[in-house]
């Protein structure tokens, strides 16, 4: 994923297969989370989380990681019958 994503925090939502993208403050100690309704940090309902959604539609979601080899983000699935393993990459590549 290269420098664009260094130090920053992708969490996986097993429920809606949303991937969440959030940035680091410099001290990696808190989340610099994007002004309006999500600023305070709390989302009462899913239009806040539009904000920090980075990828949708995976399903159930059960691991992401990022590859130490290539830098990628991979997304691994699982639903009633089989898994699936997403790369992601640039879209430039």
């Amino acid at each position: 994923m290269g420098n664009l994503y260094e130090n920053d925090m992708f969490v996986a939502d097993a429920i809606n297969g949303n991937i969440y993208h959030f940035k680091l403050n410099l001290q990696r100690t808190g989340l610099l989370l994007p002004s309006g309704p999500l600023a305070d940090g709390v989302a009462n309902s899913s239009d806040p989380l539009n904000q920090i959604i980075f990828g949708k539609d995976f399903g159930g979601i059960t691991d992401l990681k990022v590859s130490p080899y290539d830098g990628y983000l991979y997304v691994l699935t699982f639903d009633e019958t089989q898994g699936t393993l997403y790369r992601i990459v640039p879209v430039n590549k």
